[in-house]
């Protein structure tokens, strides 16, 4: 895939220093789930089990640490995921988001929770609230009805609940991706500020695609990125990263998707995916690198092309113990 930006003036990576291992985590169990209901951008809280879910999540992540030293801790900023993280990273509810605190589980460290609106769920539209079993048209037709009740026979007046397209979601993502990418790029700057050595070169979007990759160089700096998220936007980031490395025997299930019925990957409540993705060129088309410290430039004109590997796919060992 080739991000959207017309003969840029590409930075090439020919040996990169830096990148990024995100560690995507779908929220807990909410009582929407449990009653078969889609939820989407709307409310809906989590379940005892989902919390205890989410606190089993914590044991492997935080505490046994998987060998990982975090560098930033984001989540989705809708309740079920912002709950899900909270209870995996050991916080007290009643901290400030975005203020560091001091986890429970870890009294030595201090962690940061970013709250962000790019990694929300795929809105759904009018099948927000309604029944997994109902398509679109079904949910439509409802909805229509609802309005009729109400005595609002104006269509042009009614406030249509969004839907996203997948495109949507993932312009979104790969937003975020770009805006730790280009942190991680700071990050890997010298104490004086100064740029990694790279290679300039011009040329055309065509020749820069996002793709696979075998392994990060030696000594290549990782960014491990914990992400508390959602699972149809887990399953787009998915498809967009790593299409070409999903196994065959993956498990899956149908789910209706723009007016279709279609097989897709089930990504089970506080499943955890890593993904390394490794920047192989970028190009800012804003103002010049700022010295470490300062604030960095704004996230339009900086965009990376990349290489993405599958480490773990949905993974949920730490489930058993609650089974």
């Amino acid at each position: 895939m080739v991000n959207n930006i017309k003969s840029p003036p590409w930075t090439l990576i020919s040996s990169p220093r830096f990148g990024l291992r995100i560690h995507l985590v779908r929220h807990g169990e909410t009582k929407g789930n449990r009653e078969g209901l889609v939820i989407g951008q709307t409310h809906s809280d989590l379940t005892k089990e989902g919390k205890q879910q989410a606190r089993a999540a914590g044991r492997a992540i935080i505490t046994g640490r998987q060998q990982h030293s975090y560098w930033r801790y984001y989540s989705s900023d809708q309740s079920r995921a912002k709950d899900t993280a909270r209870l995996i990273l050991g916080i007290d509810d009643n901290y400030n988001d975005n203020d560091k605190v001091t986890s429970e589980s870890n009294a030595d460290t201090q962690i940061c929770l970013h709250l962000d609106k790019r990694l929300r769920e795929r809105a759904k539209g009018v099948r927000e609230g309604r029944s997994k079993a109902l398509n679109y048209e079904e949910a439509m037709a409802l909805f229509r009805d609802e309005m009729y009740s109400e005595g609002n026979r104006d269509e042009s007046k009614w406030i249509i609940p969004p839907l996203e397209t997948d495109d949507q979601v993932w312009h979104r993502m790969e937003d975020w991706l770009n805006h730790l990418l280009r942190d991680a790029y700071i990050d890997c700057c010298d104490a004086g500020g100064n740029e990694i050595v790279l290679d300039k070169v011009g040329g055309n979007d065509d020749d820069h695609h996002h793709g696979s990759c075998s392994h990060p160089p030696f000594d290549c700096v990782m960014h491990d990125t914990f992400a508390v998220s959602h699972s149809g936007t887990i399953r787009i980031a998915i498809e967009r990263l790593v299409a070409d490395q999903i196994p065959d025997n993956v498990p899956k299930l149908i789910s209706e998707k723009n007016g279709m019925k279609q097989e897709v990957i089930l990504v089970p409540n506080t499943s955890i995916t890593t993904i390394e993705i490794i920047p192989t060129a970028f190009v800012n088309n804003g103002s010049m690198m700022k010295k470490r410290g300062q604030e960095a430039p704004g996230p339009a004109p900086w965009c990376f092309q990349w290489s993405a590997k599958l480490i773990s796919l949905t993974n949920t060992q730490h489930l058993q113990e609650v089974l």
